[in-house]
């Protein structure tokens, strides 16, 4: 059973706040209160805290385009993460994983993190979470040009979209998914289809209340819809959008594949001098880069624009920072390859210790509930079991009933065999009444040789049943007692309240009850069960 995906803490739900209100309206505050958060984070000592800032940190590297940054945050994210019980930022911590090795064209890992996304998605039931991921593995598929897959994909993950409780990123997500949808259908020329996503787009941006939206992804779109279309001007008018886009802070690592295909756009529409301005734009935007992978589709761009209008001064400089990029990669390689070796290793290691927290975890969970000589529920689970078991009982107005068993005579028996033996008779007691639960029947040892059982929903002829079930049981045992005064076998004696509890009942007025039956049966000789249903 997987570990519980818990809710943010009040304090953690405080500084979430702070986050996202930066995140959409000032990137350098965003860094600043990431700053904040990790000083807090480190004073007391919280995953929980240290988790959401190295999230939100890795948010911010990803809008100035610093994709190793982005990469060594999230890398330290998913450290706190399983202790914490945040579950829904691993899951976005690997789906932000993914979009980096994307933006490298390192499809193969990026699907490796889109399908642990999806992994952790399903486990712990996060919709949303798994329509980003099912866009994101799309936008892959399109590139590779699995076009009916990746439609598929996007539908799915407008489906959960719709599902999912709605967050200020839902429009933003639902745009992008209209618009991979629409360049699929485009791809099938299914133009139709595709003017219907533009429609949607339309209405998403018409009833758009967020303070900015993917405006490249969208004007790209629209570029490309009215190229189609037949709209040429339309189109150009688009493209000039995008530059402003551009110019105006847009993160390009966030947007590599809109831009591509404003860049085959451009081509197919002979504007080789537009692309170059285009390309410009890009330049001065990812020049404190060391993306190699962008720098080369920048290159390739504009030896291509060159060539088509026989600047050969151009092209033959841009050859040579093309070819001198590529020496840098090839001499680079080892190093990159080792790094990448490095960083699966460093992964695996935390997943190895995640896994191994997680199973000490549970381990520690199942210990602290269960009574180590018997591995039978002890008083704490018996605790918590009783008080919700009882309040359904209240609720549904099911009959309920709480017993009190013990062994008869133990303490002479103790004394005369020892306590080895006398823990050894525990046990085997122990196990008759572990034989007999089932999802109405919850049995717990409540001290020494005393047992508690609590049947729910059950009348009171199938509790005496299973009572009478529980002392033959023992009985056919066969356990010598030669201390026992009125057999020489161990034998139980049982006291029992069922019924169906009333508004101002109590649960431990049910249990004191049972004790006191428990006592009858003692005075009256031992070996016996006694039953009421009046408290």
């Amino acid at each position: 059973m997987p570990a519980q995906n818990r809710e943010l803490s009040g304090s953690a739900k405080e500084w979430l706040d702070v986050l996202e209100y930066a995140l959409q309206t000032d990137m350098q505050q965003l860094y600043r209160k990431c700053q904040e958060l990790f000083q807090e984070a480190a004073e007391e000592n919280s995953d929980e805290l240290m988790g959401l800032g190295y999230y939100y940190l890795a948010m911010y590297y990803m809008e100035n385009s610093e994709a190793d940054q982005v990469m060594a945050s999230l890398m330290e994210g998913i450290k706190y993460y399983p202790e914490a019980g945040m579950f829904e930022y691993m899951a976005r911590a690997y789906n932000l994983m993914g979009v980096v090795a994307e933006s490298q064209d390192n499809f193969i890992l990026a699907l490796e993190y889109y399908y642990t996304c999806m992994s952790y998605s399903e486990t712990y039931h996060m919709t949303y979470i798994m329509a980003m991921v099912e866009s994101n593995t799309a936008n892959i598929l399109c590139s590779m040009e699995e076009m009916t897959k990746a439609t598929e994909l996007l539908e799915s993950a407008v489906k959960h979209y719709k599902e999912a409780e709605e967050t200020p990123y839902t429009r933003w997500n639902l745009m992008l998914c209209s618009i991979e949808l629409g360049h699929c259908y485009l791809m099938q020329k299914q133009f139709r289809e595709a003017e219907g996503e533009e429609q949607k787009l339309d209405a998403l941006l018409k009833d758009c209340k967020l303070s900015r939206f993917p405006q490249i992804a969208v004007h790209s779109y629209k570029a490309e819809i009215s190229y189609y279309r037949g709209d040429v001007q339309a189109a150009l008018g688009y493209t000039d959008k995008v530059m402003e886009d551009i110019r105006s802070g847009a993160s390009v690592i966030e947007h590599t594949d809109s831009l591509e295909r404003m860049a085959g756009l451009l081509l197919v529409m002979e504007k080789y001098e537009l692309l170059l301005r285009m390309q410009e734009a890009i330049r001065e935007k990812m020049q404190d880069t060391e993306n190699l992978f962008l720098k080369a589709k920048w290159y390739l761009n504009c030896i291509t624009c060159y060539d088509k209008l026989g600047r050969e001064e151009e092209y033959i400089a841009n050859c040579r920072s093309f070819f001198e990029l590529y020496k840098e990669y090839s001499d680079n390689g080892m190093q990159t390859a080792l790094k990448a070796i490095e960083l699966r290793d460093k992964l695996n290691k935390i997943q190895q210790r995640q896994s191994d927290m997680l199973a000490l975890n549970a381990e520690l969970r199942v210990t602290s509930k269960h009574d180590a000589m018997t591995g039978m529920a002890n008083r704490t689970y018996l605790n918590e079991y009783i008080e919700q078991c009882f309040e359904n009982a209240v609720q549904e107005q099911k009959n309920f009933g709480v017993e009190l068993m013990d062994i008869d005579y133990f303490k002479l028996y103790n004394d005369y065999y020892g306590h080895l033996q006398g823990d050894d008779c525990i046990e085997k007691v122990a196990r008759v009444l572990k034989s007999m639960e089932n999802d109405k029947i919850f049995c717990a040892r409540y001290g020494g040789d005393e047992f508690m059982i609590i049947y729910y929903d059950m009348s009171r002829e199938e509790i005496r049943d299973t009572a009478m079930k529980i002392k033959e049981a023992i009985w056919r045992l066969r356990i010598p007692h030669e201390k026992n005064r009125e057999s020489r076998l161990v034998t139980v004696s049982q006291g029992i309240l069922c019924r169906v509890p009333e508004k101002n009942s109590r649960v431990w007025d049910y249990a004191l009850k049972a004790d006191r039956l428990l006592y009858r049966v003692k005075n009256q000789g031992r070996n016996g069960i006694l039953i009421e249903e009046r408290l």
